[in-house]
């Protein structure tokens, strides 16, 4: 009359699926050793982090145990989707670390957002062991950014030189669009022959005029 949570159900393999199969159905089991039924009167939760459709598509997943098992099926989205959770997180797992290893630490502010920036690949596990790691790497109460693990450090760097390139590239686009914009306008003089010699709508050339020449075209 409890529950039973079945984690990474995915990796189970095919002759024990045919075994918790029966299991479900039945609502009985027998113990390792043991020759007589014992009946089985529980909830089933299971998780994985893989895509149990194709998993039966790919028959490393028996399709009657995945009908039996989704009965109601909830999504839980990665941490990177959802990071208004990670220091509410980081704080409930800095509480286990001063029940677990007697440390009392808190996150400074720089820390805070390191952690709120990176993408987390490994989700929840993941910000669980950084936040031990720094709990126990600190020497003070509070966790400054020198004790944030060198990975996620590493990948926090590397994000910002791809985002700042993907803006160094939409500024050199939009110089480039100026120049060509400015040069038309200079030759043509009205939006309508802009519009005619960039092949464009007639809005887009007076939009893009303004934007670049703050001025009002002419359109004839």
């Amino acid at each position: 009359q409890g529950t039973l949570f079945l984690d990474e159900i995915s990796e189970l393999p095919l002759v024990s699926q045919a075994k918790l199969l029966k299991v479900l159905e039945d609502g009985e089991f027998r113990r390792i050793g043991g020759t007589q039924a014992r009946k089985a009167d529980c909830r089933i939760i299971a998780a994985t982090n893989k895509n149990l459709d194709e998993e039966v598509e790919k028959g490393t997943f028996r399709q009657d145990l995945y009908y039996r098992l989704n009965t109601t099926m909830f999504t839980l989205p990665p941490l990177r989707a959802r990071r208004e959770d990670i220091i509410p997180l980081c704080n409930d797992f800095l509480d286990k670390a001063k029940e677990r290893f007697g440390l009392e630490r808190v996150l400074d502010r720089e820390v805070m957002r390191i952690l709120t920036e990176y993408n987390w690949p490994g989700n929840v596990r993941e910000l669980e062991n950084a936040v031990f790691h720094m709990a126990v790497t600190s020497e003070e109460r509070v966790i400054t950014s020198t004790c944030v693990p060198d990975e996620i450090l590493k990948a926090i760097e590397t994000q910002a030189v791809q985002e700042k390139q993907v803006s160094d590239l939409q500024l050199a686009l939009e110089e480039f669009e100026g120049d060509i914009i400015r040069t038309a306008f200079a030759k043509y003089g009205s939006s309508v022959k802009v519009a005619a010699a960039l092949n464009i709508s007639q809005s887009t050339a007076a939009r893009k005029i303004k934007k670049y020449l703050n001025e009002v075209p002419a359109q004839d």
